[in-house]
Parts: C-alpha cells; sequence; structure tokens
C-alpha cells in the first residue's frame, strides 16, 4: 500500500483567537496569536463552521485569505485549528513508481465516507497521479476504471454490497502534452478537464439525488418496481437507479412526480406506524386467505417460541457483544455527525465500529467463557470428564454461537413477518383498503418509470410472480 498523509491528520489547536474583517471578508485578524512562527502559506484555518486557506502571513496577529470562506462566518472571536499543507510529492512518486511497473492503483478520490444523497466534490489527486505518470512515461497505456458502490443496509452484519465496474477511461493526448508543459495555469487546465471526464463516468455508476427525502422517495419507487412479474437483479436495480438520478431532475417540478411523492409519503408513513415492509404488505397481505393466515400467525409464533428456547443460553452469551458493539457505535456514530458537515447519520462509522468492537469482543468472549467452564466442570464431572467437556465448549462453542447467528436471522424473519398475519387475520378490512392503496401507487409509479424511460429492462405491470425484499434495502446505501 501507498501511505498518504492528510492535512486532517497533522492538524493542531492553534494559538489564541482570531476575528475575520467584516469589511473584505479575507483579512483574519487574531488576539493572542503566533501567525509568523505557526502559521504558512498554503496552510487551512478552520473556525467556527467555516474554513480557508492562508495566502499570506502579514504579522503574528493578522493574515491574508486566499479567498472568502464560503458559508455566514461568525462575527465574533472563535478558537481555531490549523491544517498543515502537505507535501504529496513523495507519494505521487511512488504512485508513478508502481503504476510503471505495471501494477493498479485503488484511489478513493471522493475523499472522506459520508452518508449524502450525492457525491461530494471530487479530490484531484487521481488526475495529478494520472498525468504525472503520463508525462514521464508517455507510451504507457493507462486507463482510470471508475468502480460505483453500492451498499444495501451497509451498517448491518452480512449485508450486501453491489460494484459496477465502468467502462475504462483513456486519457486524452491532448491533456497530456498540455500538462507536460510545466506551466501552473496549463497544468490546471488539464487537471480540470481531466477531472470532468473522471466526475462524467463516475455518475454514470452512482445514484445521486439533491436531498435525503428524494433519496427515500428513490428507495420506496425501486421497491415497487421490483415487484412487478419479473424479479430485478441488483445489476438491474443499479441501472434504474442510475436512470433515476440522471432524468429526475429534468421532472423534478412536474405534476405527476410531486403527486407520486406526496402519496409515497403517506404510505410510507403508514407502513412505519404498523410496523410493516412493503414486501410484506405485496407478499402477505396481498395474496393470503384469512384462514390461512390465522394458522400461519399461530405456527410461526410456535416456531419462534421453540427456537427462542433452543437457542436462548447462547443469545445470553452473546449479549454483551451485542450490547457493547451497537452502544459504542451509536456513541461514535453520533460523534462523527456531530463533528462532520458531510454526515447525516454516520453510518459508515456505525460499520466501522461494529466490526472493531466484533474483533476485540468476540476472542475475549471465546476465552473467557472457556475459562468460566474449564473452573466449573471439576464441580459436574468427574476427571477426566471435566477435561473432555472443557476442549469440547472451546472448539464446538464459534460453531453453535454461528448456528445461532443463522437461527437469529430465521427468527428475525418469522417476527417480522407475524405483523402483516396478524393484520390479515383479524383486521380483514384495513388489510384490504392497505393493499388496494399500495396497488394505487404501484400503477402510478410504473407509468411514471415508463414515461421517464427509467426502466432498466421491459418488465410486465402485472403483481404477479414479483421478488418481494427479505430486508430492508436502501437506508444504508452509499455512493
Amino acid at each position: 500500500s501507498i501511505p498518504v498523509e492528510r492535512p486532517q491528520d497533522a492538524q493542531r489547536k492553534g494559538d489564541g483567537l482570531v476575528f475575520l474583517s467584516p469589511e473584505d471578508g479575507v483579512s483574519l485578524q487574531g488576539q493572542g496569536s503566533r501567525f509568523v512562527s505557526t502559521v504558512k502559506a498554503g496552510d487551512v484555518l478552520v473556525w467556527g463552521q467555516v474554513s480557508a486557506e492562508v495566502a499570506a502571513v502579514t504579522s503574528d496577529e493578522s493574515l491574508v485569505l486566499r479567498q472568502r470562506p464560503a458559508g455566514d462566518p461568525e462575527a465574533e472571536w472563535l478558537p481555531y485549528k490549523v491544517l498543515p499543507r502537505v507535501d504529496h510529492s513523495d507519494m505521487f512518486a511512488h504512485v508513478h513508481a508502481a503504476l510503471a511497473a505495471g501494477k493498479a492503483v485503488g484511489i478513493f478520490p471522493e475523499g472522506g465516507s459520508h452518508d449524502q444523497p450525492a457525491l461530494l466534490p471530487l479530490k484531484a489527486g487521481i488526475a495529478i497521479a494520472s498525468l504525472g505518470c503520463l508525462s514521464k512515461h508517455p507510451q504507457m497505456p493507462l486507463r482510470i476504471v471508475p468502480v460505483g458502490i453500492h451498499y444495501f443496509s451497509g451498517h448491518l452484519f452480512r449485508s450486501r454490497v453491489f460494484l459496477d465496474i465502468g467502462e475504462p477511461l483513456s486519457i486524452r493526448s491532448a491533456l497530456v502534452a498540455q500538462y507536460a508543459t510545466g506551466a501552473s495555469s496549463a497544468k490546471k487546465q488539464a487537471t480540470a478537464a481531466l477531472m470532468s471526464d473522471i466526475e462524467s463516468s463516475l455518475a454514470a455508476l452512482t445514484i445521486s439525488a439533491p436531498d435525503l427525502e428524494t433519496l427515500e422517495f428513490f428507495w420506496m419507487m425501486r421497491r415497487l418496481v421490483k415487484t412487478g412479474s419479473s424479479a430485478m437483479g441488483l445489476s438491474d436495480q443499479v441501472t434504474f437507479a442510475r436512470n433515476f438520478s440522471t432524468g429526475y431532475a429534468r421532472v423534478k417540478d412536474t405534476e405527476p412526480v410531486w403527486k407520486a411523492r406526496k402519496m409515497i409519503k403517506q404510505y410510507s408513513e403508514t407502513l412505519k406506524s404498523l410496523g410493516l415492509r412493503d414486501y410484506q404488505v405485496h407478499k402477505v397481505m396481498g395474496n393470503l386467505a384469512r384462514q390461512r393466515a390465522l394458522g400461519l400467525l399461530l405456527l410461526r409464533s410456535l416456531m419462534l417460541v421453540v427456537l427462542l428456547g433452543c437457542f436462548l443460553p447462547s443469545y445470553i452469551l452473546g449479549l454483551p457483544l451485542l450490547v457493547l458493539s451497537r452502544t459504542i457505535s451509536f456513541f461514535k456514530a453520533r460523534e462523527a455527525v456531530a463533528n462532520s458537515t458531510v454526515k447525516i447519520k454516520g453510518y459508515d462509522v456505525v460499520a466501522t465500529w461494529k466490526v472493531m468492537v466484533a474483533l476485540l469482543v468476540v476472542p475475549m468472549l471465546w476465552v473467557g467463557y472457556t475459562a468460566i467452564t474449564c473452573a466449573i466442570a471439576p464441580y459436574v464431572a468427574p476427571p477426566p470428564w471435566d477435561t473432555e467437556i472443557c476442549l469440547l465448549f472451546f472448539f464446538l462453542s464459534p460453531f453453535i454461537f454461528y448456528g445461532a447467528v443463522l437461527a437469529g436471522d430465521r427468527m428475525l424473519l418469522i417476527a417480522r413477518s407475524l405483523a402483516p398475519l396478524a393484520t390479515v387475520a383479524l383486521y380483514p378490512s384495513y388489510r384490504a383498503e392497505l393493499v388496494r392503496e399500495r396497488q394505487e401507487l404501484f400503477h402510478m409509479i410504473h407509468a411514471l418509470v415508463d414515461d421517464n424511460g427509467w426502466r432498466p429492462v421491459p418488465l410486465s405491470r402485472g403483481e404477479g410472480e414479483g421478488e418481494g425484499e427479505s430486508e430492508s434495502e436502501g437506508e444504508g446505501e452509499g455512493e
């Protein structure tokens, strides 16, 4: 791997306080500061909710910013942080050497992880590395391969991810020649042009929406489109998402779209209030007789009790892992959201901390429970059976816990099915109203998709043998 030092990794607290002059918006005054010895041109200062690059340091208590900060700086003295300018020449040299050796280099040009509904502005490092390498090795067959990463409930264990690999992007020879001149303005123009090509390639592979509400509208619309007479695979779902994200801006203010958004919002709120999911309304409530629903309700309730009784000891032993992973990841996500301007729910932080906690806690629990078993075994079994019990627990407990995890998945599916079964069996009139509402919404959404050309494959509008969703998809989806 090639290490990359980031400015935020070397950030430090600045001395004193700063205040932005309201007259020109670029003169930053200091109070108790030592700008001459602690700040250099090219460094970035962060205060309040704004940041800006330093153009020149004029004294210990005065400096000039390169441009007026975006947003609305607070008109008061505030503490600040200094993000020093990092020299990446050594890193680029390693990238050039790796590419010259015929290796592939993976780059995430979007920067920090986030859960925004659209892509963040891309960093220019990928363009600088590519153009710099081709300037040194003009005959190298260098290609940039765009990759879209689509998460389905990525903050949950055993969730799914879809990789959409696009067409390799060739770098125009004119841009390489322009960059090779060495002139600063020429380099910036060539870099900007290549970044535009890269952004276009990535935009064709990712799901983008102007806000979270629009993204939630798309998720529900995708669920409704999936449940036609033909199943929609993951690749078709991604194609549909791409068509939606590129075409939505053109029709977002039309009456059909606003009407569909209003109905989807009402339908989603109804489902949340009842603890139901869309696929349950489609697969269970729409196709099940009342008598059969009552029988399934009793049978699955019994199955749930039996499974819970069989695996309850394993769940009790695994409770520390569950509590610790959820609690720590929750607070870490909340902390990350509070300290970030690009995170909404911090689902990427949740996933990371769940894995980190599990890697630490699982071996500790395994060894700890084995030690407890070895300590108790002599009191319940005579030698040499106490040693046998200890060894059996040590070697078999991982398989037992894994079986409990699989059984837990099954129990979760059974528990989720009880609500729609109870609605069908006990409230037939309400069930008919909800199914009718979904059917109206189904036909409206399919008409909207057809009219705007968002459909990836020619699916029928009939709600026959559609593929329901067995899990909540989309809430953890990222770009």
